[in-house]
C-alpha cells in the first residue's frame, strides 16, 4: 500500500471515529456477547462501530484488553469482562429494565454518560426488587 493511500485509510478511519458517538444499544450489546450466554446479532453496526465501543469500554473499565488503535489498524480485543461491567451487565441484561432507563433518559434530555445510565439502571433494577 502506498503512504498516500495509507494516509487517506488513516484518515478516513479517524474521521469515522471522531463522528461517533456512544451508542448505549451498541454497549449493551457488546457487553452481553462478551458474557457469551445468550446470543447477540451485531449486524446492525459495522466493525468501526463495534471496535470504537470495545475499546471505550476497554478505557473505561468495562472490560480487560486491548484498545482499537487506529495507526496500525488494529482493532479492540477483550480478554475479559471488569466487575463494573459485570454490574453494568447484571442491571442492563433485563428487557424491561433497560427499556425504563431508556425511557427515562429520554424524557430527561436524552443523553448520558456510561456511568450516568449505570447508576439508573440500578436505581430500577432496585425499585424493581423492593418488597411490597
Amino acid at each position: 500500500m502506498t503512504n498516500e493511500k495509507q494516509a487517506d485509510r488513516l484518515l478516513r478511519q479517524f474521521n469515522e471515529a471522531r463522528a461517533m458517538r456512544i451508542d448505549h444499544d451498541l454497549v449493551r450489546l457488546i457487553l452481553l456477547e462478551a458474557e457469551g450466554t445468550q446470543p447477540v446479532d451485531l449486524s446492525a453496526y459495522t466493525k468501526e462501530q463495534i471496535a470504537y465501543h470495545m475499546s471505550l469500554l476497554i478505557c473505561g473499565d468495562y472490560a480487560s484488553g486491548l484498545p482499537f488503535q487506529f495507526a496500525d489498524g488494529s482493532h479492540a480485543r477483550f480478554t475479559g469482562l471488569t466487575w463494573k461491567g459485570h454490574e453494568f451487565l447484571d442491571n442492563a441484561r433485563n428487557d424491561i429494565i433497560w427499556n425504563r432507563a431508556k425511557a427515562h433518559i429520554a424524557e430527561h434530555g436524552g443523553s448520558v454518560s456510561l456511568e450516568v445510565l449505570s447508576a439508573i439502571l440500578a436505581q430500577i433494577a432496585l425499585k424493581e426488587l423492593e418488597v411490597k
